[in-house]
């Protein structure tokens, strides 16, 4: 009788749950400023990346199929402006990001 009494206790209401779920989920209030700038800066820079890569192997295959590949000793590619398009994108974007680490860097270096 005494572990049907303690089961009994144990179990819990439906009544119960609801109450600690509604008690809970008022006290979320979203991601913050911090992490929205975050993800969208991880997004937007997963886009240029790959974008730059995308118009540089363009580029790329453009110049191989009008002249020596780059493969064999050929620089016709040097004469493709989506070459050109793409990899000044790509540094641009690298130096952007790369920005934010050194401004850091120097601060931390100056404490």
């Amino acid at each position: 009788m005494a572990a049907a009494t303690a089961a009994a206790a144990a179990t819990v209401t439906a009544a119960e749950v609801g109450a600690a779920v509604a008690a809970t989920s008022g006290s979320y209030k979203g991601m913050s400023s911090d992490n929205v700038k975050g993800l969208v800066l991880a997004l937007s820079s997963s886009f240029f990346i790959g974008a730059s890569f995308i118009v540089k192997k363009k580029g790329l295959k453009k110049a191989g199929a009008s002249g020596v590949r780059a493969g064999v000793g050929g620089y016709s590619y040097l004469y493709e402006p989506l070459w050109w398009i793409g990899m000044t994108t790509r540094e641009y974007q690298y130096w952007i990001l790369s920005l934010r680490a050194r401004t850091r860097i120097v601060g931390i270096l100056t404490l």
